[in-house]
């Protein structure tokens, strides 16, 4: 292997890690969302939280804008806001999710999805199924023999507990919450960031 090509491969492995680590930092940032969602729609720990003086709740929180406005908000009164109950939890999830997927599969479409593990060609279906409102579409069903979707034999430091596959089958299926669940899509990002990290820290 010559210089160029040595360095190039080297570039790819380190911006396959890299990825990985960004894969599962950005799962985990999905307890920061439920935590403030439980917040705003659990008004007694907003209380106890409030009435303790040392929240941080009533401070203002901003939002900029290109011509350089913001928008400005009390974050205990949001918090209070009685238009977060229970009822929109899930569209709140879902929205979270949603992006949490394109901005993963996005990222792995960069590369090509890499090697097209198949932790990664699931990430790919759970991507287009989120963007194509929240339903499988498989468009190219023979494509999954070749490349298949599953979370069977995912990487050393993340085992899957649950098995999942994508097979012509799943076709119009909803992704969420019929197919899997706000845990289930982070297993799979949390897998895909631990499978990069370690087929490429070689």
């Amino acid at each position: 292997m010559d210089d160029k090509a040595q360095e190039a491969m080297n570039s790819i492995h380190g911006e396959a890690i890299d990825l990985g680590h960004r894969l599962i930092t950005l799962a985990y940032g999905y307890y920061s969302h439920a935590a403030a969602i439980d917040l705003a729609v659990n008004k007694k720990v907003l209380s106890a939280l409030a009435s303790s003086g040392q929240s941080g709740l009533d401070s203002v929180g901003i939002v900029k804008k290109k011509n350089g406005e913001t928008h400005q908000y009390s974050k205990s009164a949001w918090l209070n806001y009685d238009g977060f109950t229970e009822h929109i939890q899930k569209d709140l999830d879902r929205v979270w999710l949603t992006g949490a997927l394109i901005y993963s599969g996005d990222s792995l479409r960069m590369y090509n999805y890499f090697d097209r593990a198949p932790c990664l060609e699931l990430i790919r279906h759970l991507r287009n199924a989120a963007a194509h409102n929240n339903h499988f579409r498989i468009d190219n069903p023979k494509s999954l023999d070749s490349f298949p979707a599953h979370t069977r034999r995912g990487p050393k430091g993340y085992p899957s507990s649950s098995d999942f596959e994508v097979t012509p089958a799943v076709e119009g299926t909803a992704l969420m919450w019929d197919f899997m669940e706000p845990g289930d899509i982070l297993d799979a990002i949390i897998s895909a960031g631990y499978y990069l990290h370690e087929a490429y820290s070689t």
